[in-house]
């Protein structure tokens, strides 16, 4: 019977850190999905904003070649705010990037964590599960010194009254 509670034990023990290993999997696996989505989303972001600011800038220089001279002051002017938008742009993504690296950090220490916490579970089952089979090894040993002590006595009497 208590074979029987300890293999039921060491059981629950077994699928609890599968459990924990299996959650801890498929978060490593969800971060890595999000972490793939957010430099998709980056990348497309930032090529769609050169792209239009590459075409900003081909119309100010296809202005400026038909407008000579006359158009040179407005195209200077217009490039300065091309060039202002692009920088805005860029200070903008840049802080999308932080923003992005920020939560890919604190998802990564969510895992992290995750991780410590499962290990420290596991840890805490093995020394469970080391402390129930000394205590069973020693309930055996003094059942075994039992029956060898009755052993001996019985056959003590035996002897004696042979």
């Amino acid at each position: 019977r208590y074979e029987l509670r300890l293999d039921v034990e060491r059981a629950r023990t077994r699928a609890g850190i599968d459990e924990l290993r299996s959650a801890a999997g498929e978060q490593q696996e969800a971060v890595a999905r999000q972490l793939e989505g957010l430099r998709r989303h980056y990348a497309e972001s930032c090529a769609l904003q050169r792209a239009e600011h590459e075409e900003a800038l081909a119309s100010a220089r296809r202005e400026s070649r038909c407008e000579a001279g006359r158009a040179e002051a407005t195209l200077r002017a217009e490039l300065a705010e091309a060039r202002a938008a692009l920088e805005a742009s860029n200070a903008e993504s840049r802080r999308a990037r932080s923003a992005e690296e920020a939560e890919v950090a604190a998802a990564a220490r969510a895992v992290a964590e995750v991780a410590a916490e499962a290990a420290a579970a596991r840890e805490a089952r093995a020394q469970d599960s080391a402390e129930v089979e000394a205590a069973y090894g020693e309930e055996r040993q003094r059942a075994v010194a039992a029956v060898v002590a009755r052993f001996e006595l019985e056959h003590f009497e035996l002897s004696t009254r042979a």
